[in-house]
């Protein structure tokens, strides 16, 4: 026999998500590389301009030992064992100041934060 349904479902919630992406653009303008933002399948967005550093490090974590600010995957680990993203950023203005005490220079910014990322710690229970 066919299954007989009854119409009536459980509530249910539905989320839309957005995938954002962000790199930097050193091609558009050479002299000047720019973080852009990707929005989906939208054409990507400057929000950054000039960048002349971008760092990204991590920060594992096994049992109860955390190995901070690492560049790459440390011999041992694995990328399952992180929890945590630094991440620095450094940028300068477009044209360099005149000071009035010789030479020019640039104005310089720095930006530096860390993400932590949450249910990064799968543990698969049903063998």
């Amino acid at each position: 026999g066919a299954k007989v349904y009854s119409g009536t479902y459980p509530p249910t919630t539905a989320s839309r998500i957005w995938m954002i992406s962000y790199y930097l653009d050193p091609v558009t303008d050479p002299g000047h590389t720019r973080l852009i933002r990707r929005t989906n399948f939208n054409p990507g967005v400057a929000v950054g301009e000039t960048i002349e550093n971008l760092q990204l490090t991590y920060n594992y974590v096994n049992g109860s030992v955390v190995l901070a600010s690492q560049p790459a995957v440390p011999v041992g680990y694995s990328e399952n064992q992180i929890r945590s993203v630094n991440i620095y950023l450094g940028a300068r203005s477009d044209y360099a100041m005149n000071t009035g005490r010789g030479a020019a220079t640039y104005i310089r910014n720095s930006l530096q934060t860390q993400v932590c990322l949450r249910s990064m710690s799968y543990v698969n229970q049903f063998n």
